[in-house]
């Protein structure tokens, strides 16, 4: 296989999912068609940081601490862990987000622009991986922090949920 076809083999997905990636930084807000600080800043996205990001999180703890009858410890604990969880996925999500601005700022195209492209490909593989292997570590400490019968209740819990 010659050079270019390996070459564009790589960077024509690469650029569809950057493509993909920025129409949903422009669309992703139903109610207001934009955002003012892209896809997760101050102004949008539903698991955005600050006011909707923690009611969404503390509506969760919620229903699990009246379903799970969680021990005041065990919710504190739990909290601890989803919270660190939504901080570090709004951290990787932020880098995300300049990453693709910066792409934004070169001409399409060019080799500046193609070189961050496949980058930005590579970057969003890797970002996947480490959710991935978050989401188990976290499930794992909240595992831990179970009785035997709460466990049983969570299991049945996210079943139901993936059903739905």
């Amino acid at each position: 296989m010659n050079s270019n076809l390996k070459r564009n083999l790589i960077i024509i997905p690469t650029l569809a999912l950057v493509g993909l990636l920025g129409a949903k930084a422009s669309f992703a807000d139903g109610k207001e068609g934009h955002h003012k600080k892209g896809m997760h800043g101050e102004h949008g996205g539903k698991y955005a940081e600050g006011k909707k990001g923690k009611q969404r999180t503390k509506k969760m703890m919620r229903k699990m601490s009246k379903k799970l009858d969680l021990s005041e410890a065990q919710e504190e604990a739990m909290l601890e862990i989803m919270q660190a969880q939504q901080d570090s996925m709004m951290q990787n999500r932020q880098a995300m987000q300049d990453q693709l601005e910066k792409l934004r700022s070169l001409e399409a195209g060019s080799d500046a622009y193609l070189a961050l492209a496949k980058e930005i490909g590579m970057m969003q593989g890797e970002a996947m991986t480490q959710r991935l292997v978050q989401r188990g570590q976290t499930q794992a400490q909240i595992m831990a922090l179970l009785t035997p019968e709460q466990v049983e209740k969570y299991e049945a819990m996210h079943a139901e949920k993936a059903e739905k």
